[in-house]
Parts: structure tokens; C-alpha cells; sequence
């Protein structure tokens, strides 16, 4: 196995304010892997980037409840995961859906990149 693919739901979120994009899909730490439809967020600010941010710095910068769907493929072993992720539910509208994808700790790409700060099993996130 090489990579942890887990999607998780929040609910009991609510706050009033209203959402500053018209999508509702966030597309967290998107590189070169821009989605048409998707607010696509990353700290370099390539072409097809939507928001250029740190997600190591908090809170994003997005009203609570803003997204219904929320994708971070290979970003959050870059970062310390709890505080990104605690401000990804704040974020995620009720009934929302996250989907993770990380390297699995098994993985030997998992150890050559030396941007990796965590490691993930398949029941990391059942914390």
C-alpha cells in the first residue's frame, strides 16, 4: 500500500458568515494539480492557483462553513497535520466530506522526501 485514501464527514459547524467563493470544493495544497471548478489553495503561487497561502498558517482564509467538499492529496504529511486539520472541519460545512491522501508509513518514497514531518497508517485517522 502506498497511500492512505480516507474520507471523512463534519458536522454540528454553523456560522453565519458567508463563503467569499462561488465553488464549494477546496482543493488544499494543489501544486500543479489544479481542478477546474475546485478553489484551488497552495503556497506558491503557480498558474491556476486561486489563493496563495501557507496552510501552516492559521486560520485559512475562509469563513467557517465555506466548503462541502475538501481534498488534500500529499499536503498533510508535509505539516503538522492536528492544527490544519482542526481548522479544516472550522471550514467544512456540515455534512461535508474531506478526502485525506497521504503516504503510507510503509512506503519507502514515504522517507526519501525530507519535507515529510509525519508518518500515516491506515488508522491514523481514527483518532
Amino acid at each position: 500500500m502506498l497511500y492512505n485514501e480516507t474520507s471523512y464527514s463534519a458536522t454540528n459547524m454553523k456560522d453565519t458568515r458567508m463563503r467569499n467563493f462561488v465553488s464549494r470544493k477546496l482543493n488544499l495544497g494543489s501544486g500543479t494539480d489544479n481542478r477546474e471548478g475546485w478553489v484551488n489553495l497552495d503556497i506558491a503561487p503557480l498558474p491556476g492557483v486561486d489563493v496563495v497561502h501557507n496552510i501552516q498558517t492559521l486560520p485559512l482564509p475562509f469563513a467557517n462553513d465555506s466548503f462541502d467538499e475538501i481534498l488534500c492529496n500529499d499536503v498533510l504529511e508535509h505539516v503538522e497535520y492536528i492544527p490544519v486539520l482542526k481548522d479544516i472541519v472550522r471550514i467544512l460545512a456540515p455534512d461535508g466530506v474531506v478526502h485525506v491522501r497521504v503516504p503510507h508509513f510503509s512506503s519507502r518514497n514515504n522517507y526519501v522526501d525530507p519535507t515529510h514531518k509525519s508518518r500515516f497508517s491506515v488508522t491514523t485517522f481514527h483518532f
